[in-house]
């Protein structure tokens, strides 16, 4: 792999003694002296974040970081909005350092209790400067439109993750194998300020690098 093309960095699905490990043992070969414009996708409470913060074990080695990312498995109103406080509270122990903090969607915040969607009383109740990071096939996957989002929180969302909704709607096909709209995505997220559109694959139904170039190149044709 070119590490000099990594700009964002996942450690969601590592304990976090194991993500100390991975983090001491390879930081020389993969983050020394790099720019990431987006790290750690984190699962969880704010202390997360800080701990990574507090041990500042990026800045030692001359890595700088502008945003981090967080999810959380909220189950009710009463949940989303004891998050939203904890992600207030964790935003203004970032602020000082320079980092952003953002939230990525999942179907479970599509979840509607009170009358009201989970992720919309998530963000309703964090500070403006706290981001989305919208993952359309989530979006679609919970049954809800990609567009009213994107339209509805513009100028909040900088990152969007692409990835295709199959026809069956749950499965995650190549990007042009499906029915998700990435052009009106593409097309309505630029309008409204997205700076970067991520393509994930979470599922194949060809060896990886096939599925990458197959989605690459429907990209392209859009």
């Amino acid at each position: 792999m070119d590490y000099n093309s990594i700009i964002q960095i996942n450690f969601t699905n590592l304990f976090p003694k194991v993500r100390g490990i991975v983090m001491h043992t390879y930081n020389r070969n993969i983050y020394s002296d790099r720019h990431l414009t987006r790290c750690f996708f984190l699962r969880g409470q704010q202390n997360n974040i800080l701990t990574l913060l507090w041990k500042n074990r990026f800045k030692k080695i001359n890595c700088t970081i502008d945003d981090l990312l967080i999810w959380h498995d909220m189950k009710d109103h009463e949940g989303a909005l004891r998050f939203a406080e904890i992600m207030n509270r964790t935003a203004d122990k970032l602020r000082p350092h320079g980092l952003r903090l953002g939230y990525h969607n999942h179907d479970h915040d599509m979840a509607v209790d009170r009358g009201e969607v989970l992720l919309d009383t998530l963000l309703a109740n964090t500070e403006e400067d706290i981001f989305m990071e919208f993952d359309v096939f989530w979006v679609e996957y919970a049954g809800f439109s990609p567009l009213r989002y994107i339209s509805r929180y513009a100028g909040r969302q900088p990152l969007m993750h692409l990835k295709e909704l199959g026809a069956d709607r749950k499965s995650n096909v190549e990007i042009g194998a499906g029915i998700s709209d990435f052009a009106a995505f593409i097309r309505l997220g630029r309008e409204i300020g997205t700076e970067q559109f991520i393509v994930e694959q979470e599922e194949y139904t060809m060896p990886p690098l096939e599925s990458c170039r197959k989605s690459l190149e429907s990209l392209l044709k859009l």
